[in-house]
């Protein structure tokens, strides 16, 4: 069944001087990826929830919705800059490291109170309807449908935004190749309401909405809030990005 979840930056540092540990010396480091990963997340989790809202989702859904679509590339903090920024085809190795970041977004969300659903959804937002998709070739109902919404709106920013090795599109050649990917990529019950919102309302969504609304600074809120979560989060983060 279909789940209806839409599931200081140096020495000195609260973070460091709760912990005495150096090796969180490596936060500024994890601070300064999730900043560049900022402005799209905060893209997608507009249109994600514009979305949900079109789809008559309930207030607890869009809630858990905009948590995962504003961290939903929380993993790719892992993913060295020259391979995410890399203007050309990845190499098989490269390809097979980005592929964990869904994997590494749960790991790093799933034991942080009140984002266990918002994990879930983190963990599929890379599957796709037909089961080609990753990290474990879910299909069709066996994808959560936050999952789905995140990856309409992931696709959209992404085409109209532009990436190292695409340059953006317009946003009716994005509509289209969604529309084109129904069914294969795309849930086409989600796709058949974001081809009914109006481009105008695409266009004119706000940014910056979502972020404040769910962390107001998400690096400062989950790596240096307080000496305990400073220690529990940022231990978290190196450990997990370390293992991956």
């Amino acid at each position: 069944m279909r789940s209806d979840a839409i599931g200081q930056s140096q020495t000195g540092s609260p973070v460091h001087e709760a912990t005495g540990s150096p090796h969180l010396d490596l936060a500024p480091e994890i601070r300064a990826r999730i900043h560049n990963l900022q402005s799209h997340s905060q893209r997608v989790s507009e249109y994600a929830v514009h979305l949900g809202r079109v789809m008559g989702l309930d207030s607890e859904s869009l809630h858990t919705l905009r948590q995962a679509a504003l961290l939903h590339d929380i993993g790719k903090i892992g993913i060295p800059e020259a391979v995410l920024r890399k203007p050309g085809k990845l190499t098989a190795a490269e390809w097979s490291l980005v592929r964990r970041h869904p994997e590494v977004g749960w790991a790093i969300l799933q034991g942080l109170d009140g984002l266990a659903p918002a994990a879930e959804l983190v963990l599929s937002h890379h599957e796709r309807f037909d089961g080609t998709g990753y990290p474990q070739g879910a299909k069709g109902d066996q994808i959560p449908f936050g999952a789905s919404l995140i990856a309409v709106a992931d696709s959209l920013d992404a085409q109209i935004s532009g990436r190292p090795y695409r340059r953006a599109v317009t946003l009716a050649a994005a509509q289209q190749e969604i529309e084109r990917c129904s069914g294969t990529h795309f849930d086409p019950l989600v796709v058949r309401f974001f081809l009914q919102v109006p481009r105008k309302q695409w266009i004119r969504a706000p940014l910056g909405e979502a972020a404040s609304a769910v962390l107001p600074d998400f690096p400062g809120a989950v790596i240096g809030a307080s000496r305990e979560t400073g220690r529990s989060v940022a231990d978290r983060l190196i450990g997990i990005v370390s293992a991956y």
